[in-house]
């Protein structure tokens, strides 16, 4: 059963800015701070495992620094208040809900009081390792992997919430469910012990906050605001020193505390703290789907925010690292310089050469510390995208069930990588935007050279003539290149052959040669070649001709893909990335019905190579590519992929076409990379799409 303590009692509905030194504890706080004393100790002195733990020893000295004494010491007095309140009412243990670092012990300071305690945290499994008994970790506390934006719990679960420090932790939007959420499992009159880092505005700041920085005084009411749907909270809830809080006194404060806490000389901090004690309004505010979901985008938006800025920081890091690549090169060779002048005088020689044998061996050292420089930047960044993959997927899988019913269907699968799957959504009515059709056509007119090749497509091929047939553009030359079909292929070619500059019906060596002989028979300044069960969408003939018109330097396009099924209903879309020379070389997303090329890349590289079966569009392409062509992918679905029984694609990929992408992988590579690894180096990629796919799908870009 918990002593009976003294407490300065918060001011319920109001914050308080913690910038002044702490003060002498109260009694609640001593009591916790004895807690974290003997956490502390067992560190210092690592006689029990547990207390050698990594985590344990970092939050030892944490829970010490002033900014978190005067937090904790505020969460001791408003949980102490709440105490008081419960007796006065005559209740008895409360049912409390704590959110945050586990390993430091405020839940079981809370659960050690007689209170039924419930901590949340990530890093569960990281907590678990230190809860021995005759530790202080062993008051019965139940701790939970789960997170504050989906909280596992009834409504009006629990009497208090401890929040210390967590929200600014959280991806912007997260916080704002968390909040909402902490309101759901309170009940009536229940508390809530809040606090949170805030900083002054940022020179620039666009007022959106990514993954671990401080609430600036706007970003701070816009959360307060979300908070007052749930909570009771003064008009003035924000004390007006927020609003003026300035560099200087931020920094003044943590040198003179680092100095108080042992720490001079630390880099000082770019943010303070503010804490409150909220009560639950009886008349709280649900939060409508809609905001649900803004919150979701926006979470997903800043979790790829922060992917993106740890990369600009890893390729700036690279840059100061060639810069100095670049010196120690230049030094070697003005110490080769000395080298050659010195050899002249003889009397200097032995005390020259010793000199620069010192000079190559600090050379060595240094080009030793930039190569692992260089390793440990590709890491970080490799740790920083699958933080964001991580993210991503809690995001979909703890959405509170009320919600997913509503939303979580479309927010999911906005989410989800589409690339590679075919069978997306039900057959549905393709829709098209009416400029499509109305596409401009450009006024220069190369000749455009389409080939199809075919063999017994006759149930489809008519549908991809008339694609091409039908386009606006008036100068394409269509050549279609039958296998010798025994179905109404022949009598499909027969019927539109005045509209065909050649065809012909007679057996070859499979569908790579089609390609050949077809393409031997055109003389187009652009070139593309059609599958027999693909279609064009209208107007992309005159789309790509004026984008090469315009783009002299430019070799080969391609766009997003439209995929239908066999009654020409669409059942997926593929919205890909810029091009990326580096996807391309670990797997082929690239829609090969939308690719044009000039004739002087297909005279450069060759032509499509007939030892390929499947795989003959990705060797083109990597073959290109290493030529030195440049590829672009345009802003547009150009055409659309037929997903059927019969298709090539999926019969064969699982026998010789994935035989003939190892091989290219091998000759990119030198080696086979392992699926994990290739799957590991396409994560950017896969990311970027994602993001796209989901602008795409919210309307906020159009193709």
């Amino acid at each position: 059963m918990r002593a009976q303590t003294t407490a300065a009692t918060p001011p319920a509905g109001r914050f308080a800015l913690f910038d002044q030194p702490p003060p002498e504890p109260s009694e609640a706080a001593a009591a916790l701070y004895q807690t974290f004393d003997a956490v502390r100790q067992a560190a210092n002195l690592s006689t029990a495992a547990w207390a050698r733990h990594p985590t344990v020893r970092e939050y030892a000295g944490v829970m010490f620094w002033s900014i978190r004494r005067l937090e904790y010491g505020f969460a001791a007095d408003a949980l102490a208040a709440i105490e008081a309140a419960s007796d006065a009412a005559g209740g008895g243990p409360l049912d409390i809900l704590d959110l945050g670092c586990g390993v430091v012990p405020l839940a079981e300071w809370a659960a050690a009081r007689g209170h039924r305690v419930v901590a949340l945290d990530p890093l569960v499994d990281e907590v678990a390792l230190v809860a021995n008994a005759g530790t202080p970790y062993d008051n019965g506390v139940g701790y939970l992997a789960a997170r504050g934006e989906a909280l596992p719990f009834a409504d009006a679960s629990f009497d208090a919430v401890l929040c210390v420090s967590v929200l600014e932790h959280m991806v912007h939007g997260h916080d704002h469910m968390t909040l909402r959420e902490i309101g759901r499992v309170l009940r009536a009159d229940g508390f809530l012990a809040l606090t949170f880092d805030v900083g002054p505005t940022r020179p620039g700041n666009d007022a959106r906050r990514n993954l671990d920085h401080p609430f600036d005084p706007a970003q701070a009411k816009a959360l307060l605001a979300t908070a007052a749907g749930a909570f009771q909270l003064d008009a003035d809830a924000l004390p007006a020193n927020v609003d003026s809080l300035e560099w200087n006194q931020v920094h003044d404060f943590w040198r003179r505390q680092a100095e108080a806490d042992g720490r001079a000389g630390q880099e000082p901090r770019d943010y303070l703290a503010v804490g409150a004690l909220l009560q639950r309004r009886d008349d709280a505010v649900a939060p409508t789907d809609a905001d649900a979901v803004r919150w979701q985008v926006e979470a997903a938006t800043a979790l790829y925010r922060q992917v993106a800025h740890a990369r600009t920081e890893a390729a700036e890091r690279l840059d100061v690292i060639e810069e100095l690549e670049q010196a120690a090169k230049e030094r070697e060779a003005r110490l080769d310089e000395l080298h050659a002048a010195e050899t002249e005088r003889q009397a200097r020689e032995a005390a020259l050469a010793e000199s620069i044998a010192a000079e190559r061996a600090t050379l060595a050292e240094r080009q030793a510390l930039y190569e692992d420089l260089n390793r440990q930047l590709e890491l970080a960044t490799q740790r920083l995208i699958d933080l964001e993959i991580r993210q991503s997927t809690r995001i979909s899988r703890t959405l509170p069930r009320r919600l997913a019913r509503l939303v979580l269907g479309p927010v999911r699968s906005a989410l989800r990588t589409r690339l590679g799957v075919l069978f997306q959504f039900p057959a549905q009515s393709l829709l098209l935007p009416p400029e499509y059709a109305a596409t401009p056509v450009p006024t220069t007119q190369p000749k455009v050279s389409i080939v199809t090749p075919s063999f017994r497509q006759g149930q489809f091929i008519e549908r991809t003539m008339l694609s091409v047939l039908d386009q606006s553009y008036p100068n394409i030359q269509y050549v279609v290149q039958d296998g010798g079909s025994d179905d109404d292929t022949v009598a499909v070619l027969e019927r539109h052959a005045d509209r065909l500059a050649h065809w012909e019906s007679a057996p070859d060596d499979g569908q790579t040669d089609a390609i050949n002989k077809g393409f031997a028979a055109t003389d187009g300044e652009i070139m593309a070649w059609l599958n027999s069960d693909d279609t064009l969408l209208p107007g992309t003939v005159a789309y790509v001709v004026d984008y090469f018109n315009r783009h002299r330097d430019v070799d080969l396009v391609y766009g997003h893909r439209v995929i239908i099924d066999d009654a020409d209903r669409e059942v997926g879309r593929w919205v890909l990335p810029p091009h990326s020379a580096k996807a391309l070389k670990l797997a082929d997303f690239v829609p090969q019905e939308t690719m044009f090329w000039r004739r002087r890349m297909w005279d450069k590289v060759g032509g499509v190579d007939q030892s390929f079966q499947f795989a003959m569009d990705w060797d083109f392409l990597l073959r290109a590519q290493a030529a030195g062509c440049r590829i672009v992918r345009l802003p547009r679905f150009l055409a659309c992929f037929r997903a059927h029984e019969a298709q090539k694609t999926a019969v064969e990929i699982g026998e010789r076409g994935a035989e003939e992408m190892r091989l290219l992988r091998v000759r990119s590579f030198g080696h086979e990379p392992s699926r994990a690894a290739v799957a590991a180096r396409l994560r950017p990629y896969f990311l970027h799409h994602a993001v796209l796919h989901l602008g795409y799908r919210l309307g906020l870009i159009r193709y």
